[in-house]
């Protein structure tokens, strides 16, 4: 937690909190949807990641840490979250039962 990726685990944690959070208001069932709350998710990643980077690396301009941090994770990232959307899309369209998956609770 002290290293230098321990912006990114309190980021996954953040951003955990702020997705479920979203799916719950909006209770997204389409792949456009579950996809820009997907994207939004990696928002408190890179922001807390790339913070602490830069805290822990003292370092005195952005250029390198957005790139080092954010920049080179972006395509990865973006390919992770649509495939994420499409898995989330596909299980609130199976009549599998489970609780967490209805929305009708």
């Amino acid at each position: 937690m002290i290293g230098p990726a321990g912006g990114y685990l309190v980021g996954f944690v953040v951003a955990a909190c702020v997705v479920g959070a979203l799916s719950e208001r909006w209770e997204p069932r389409t792949f456009w949807p579950l996809l820009g709350i997907a994207l939004v998710g990696l928002v408190p990643i890179y922001a807390f990641g790339a913070s602490w980077l830069a805290w822990q690396l003292h370092a005195s301009t952005l250029g390198p840490i957005l790139w080092a941090g954010v920049a080179q994770f972006v395509p990865g990232d973006v390919v992770k979250a649509a495939l994420a959307a499409l898995t989330a899309r596909a299980l609130v369209s199976l009549p599998l039962g489970l609780r967490a998956l209805s929305r009708s609770r």
